[in-house]
């Protein structure tokens, strides 16, 4: 079934690979765009968020999926690094790995803090995806083309009507992962609070309009 926005779409999409950069842009580490690779969780972008310095995204949110588990059954008070690896000291490796190692051990570190338990894994918590967020934003304003911010840039495409979304395309066939539209749509509410036509943003006035998303003081 076709799922299209003003500002997000998926599965339904014609010839999406052709289309990429036209009638949308893929957020993928493969995407056409320099400005879709770029934005994928797996570029590297040494970002600085609240749990300290990610040289990709793509750990950060595997961190935030352990740090979920353990504030969820009371072991960690918050989203704290320190709390966290007190209690498990080989997430550490997470902050400076590439984005496929990421996932790799991403998966391995999970399974070690709650494998083997009834726990399943929905939605980040508020306070998990806001930490995300900010370092989205972060990033979004960190890694240029030309000069220009990505952010920028991603702002003027969704401003023009061309919509975010996310897959996957191996051997020319297009996949449509669980939760595509998680990513894009996380970029296209920031993206609502950038200039489409300067070339870079203040991070932490954005960073503020995206608190209101997540009723956090």
């Amino acid at each position: 079934m076709s799922t299209q926005s003003n500002t997000v779409c998926g599965p339904g999409l014609f010839a999406p690979v052709v289309n990429d950069g036209n009638n949308h842009v893929n957020i993928y580490s493969n995407a056409q765009t320099l400005v879709g690779r770029m934005a994928s969780n797996f570029q590297i972008s040494n970002t600085p968020t609240e749990l300290g310095e990610f040289h990709t995204l793509e750990g950060l949110y595997h961190v935030l999926r352990i740090t979920d588990y353990f504030v969820s059954i009371g072991k960690m008070s918050s989203h704290n690094w320190d709390e966290l690896v007190e209690l498990l000291p080989e997430v550490a490796e997470l902050r400076a790995c590439s984005g496929a190692d990421a996932i790799r051990m991403g998966r391995k570190y999970k399974q070690l803090a709650y494998g083997g338990t009834k726990y399943k894994p929905g939605a980040f918590s508020d306070a998990a995806e806001f930490i995300f967020v900010s370092a989205l934003v972060n990033k979004l304003a960190s890694l240029t083309i030309r000069g220009v911010a990505i952010g920028n840039i991603l702002a003027e495409y969704v401003v023009r009507g061309v919509p975010l979304t996310h897959y996957y395309v191996y051997v020319n066939k297009v996949t449509w992962p669980p939760f595509y539209d998680w990513l894009p749509k996380l970029i296209a509410e920031i993206v609502q609070h950038i200039d489409p036509y300067d070339v870079s943003f203040d991070t932490q006035a954005v960073i503020e309009k995206m608190r209101g998303n997540y009723g956090l003081a």
